[in-house]
């Protein structure tokens, strides 16, 4: 199951693997049961569910299955309130793409600014 299964919905999606950029903005679903554990008072997407939701989008465009084996310059920079900040702009960089490793810069924004910047290195499973 994938980070997408009700915790967002994709708006939009424009570039390709070959030119190297991909951004994808998504609507989060505020309704979502991850935002009541995390937390109850005060919900905030977790760090773990952003890098899951590059992930994602990331695999599917490779068409991949993959393994983060490097996550590397990790900044979360803005707390993501679902009731405050519900569209999101999912910004990734292909910096390479062998057979063997897929490095990737990416940057998760909303209007008020950018939320996450995450430099990583993944292995393809297939």
């Amino acid at each position: 199951m994938t980070m997408s299964e009700k915790l967002y919905k994709l708006i939009s999606e424009s570039g390709t693997v070959e030119e190297g950029s991909l951004v994808h903005q998504i609507e989060l679903n505020k309704e979502h049961s991850i935002f009541k554990g995390h937390f109850p008072d005060q919900p905030v997407l977790p760090g773990v569910s952003q890098i899951g939701i590059i992930t994602d989008f990331l695999e599917q465009s490779l068409k991949l299955e993959l393994n983060l084996i490097n996550a590397k310059n990790v900044k979360f920079l803005k707390m993501i309130d679902p009731g405050k900040t519900a569209t999101l702009s999912i910004e990734t960089s292909i910096l390479e793409n062998s057979q063997d490793l897929i490095k990737i810069s990416s940057q998760i924004k909303s209007n008020e600014g950018t939320c996450l910047k995450f430099k990583a290195v993944y292995k393809p499973l297939n």
